[in-house]
């Protein structure tokens, strides 16, 4: 059931300011997609934004080697980086499409190491219960991986031999999940002032974003739906990359009265908010007496 959804202003993300926020996702393109406005706002607000890519994204391109489509795709992603703000990069090299073949549990000793590495206040990760629509088994395992590793980086059980390199258990406040859709919508960013830059950090992706028009390109053909041939698309590639972006935040921005929106299902505290205030409350009343 739909409780209340939050609604939130670029000021509303000033209590970022200094904190490290983590990005963690499957492929390059993802971070732009589903949250580059959201990003781009937290990073303008003071957020320290470092993105983990879990694939190399190797296989998505046309027509170029896997060797190549790594290349282009890692140096789109840093030009997609700096226009949205994001820091530093932690690219662990999976190959793309083949994630389900990695156990979930060496995935998220990885995640654990970097959590306690960065000690991040916020998380944003894909969601592992996107409301039954997602079919790409990369977000699916990253996305599972990640949810454990949001709990077993505060247990000392969980991996110890990372005291060794002067890593301690950390707990992350905030987890913000995005997903297509995500399972059910909290809190809702309003991106109107950044939807140009999130467009134009998209459109660094033209490698990936490129494969994916000639997707659809294919499909349409199947359909029996008339388009050119691809290499007269080619050449306006950035720009159909541009317009479809700005028309997808401008279609969520319409459900909640602006001009372009983000959705996510964030959690704080792990659903114990409640519990966390009593005991800050109790101990609180304890240092007056």
């Amino acid at each position: 059931m739909q409780g209340t959804i939050e609604k939130m202003s670029p000021a509303d993300l000033s209590y970022l300011a200094d904190r490290q926020v983590l990005v963690v996702a499957a492929h390059a393109d993802d971070p732009v997609l589903f949250c580059g406005g959201t990003i781009a706002l937290m990073a303008r607000a003071g957020a320290l934004v470092t993105l983990v890519r879990v694939t190399n994204d190797d296989t998505d391109s046309a027509d170029l080697s896997p060797e190549l489509t790594i290349e282009r795709n890692s140096l789109e992603l840093r030009n997609c980086a700096d226009l949205l703000g994001i820091g530093h990069i932690i690219d662990l090299g999976y190959p793309s499409d083949h994630m389900w073949q990695v156990p979930e549990t060496v995935l998220r000793e990885q995640l654990i190491r970097i959590v306690r590495q960065v000690r991040p206040y916020a998380v944003l990760t894909l969601d592992p219960h996107s409301g039954g629509a997602e079919d790409n088994q990369d977000h699916v395992r990253t996305a599972q991986a990640m949810d454990e590793a949001f709990w077993t980086s505060m247990f000392d059980k969980h991996h110890p031999e990372h005291a060794a390199d002067g890593l301690s258990p950390h707990g992350v406040v905030e987890r913000w999940y995005f997903g297509r859709p995500v399972s059910r919508v909290t809190d809702v960013v309003d991106i109107s002032s950044v939807v140009t830059v999130k467009a134009d950090a998209a459109a660094c992706h033209i490698t990936m974003l490129g494969n994916l028009i000639r997707q659809l390109h294919l499909m349409a053909r199947t359909d029996g739906r008339y388009l050119p041939d691809i290499d007269v698309i080619e050449p306006e590639l950035p720009e159909l990359i541009r317009m479809m972006v700005t028309a997808g935040s401008a279609s969520v921005g319409d459900r909640y009265g602006c001009a372009g929106a983000e959705e996510f299902r964030r959690v704080r505290f792990s659903g114990l908010e409640v519990m966390v205030d009593l005991l800050v409350n109790r101990y609180e009343q304890k240092g007056d007496q």
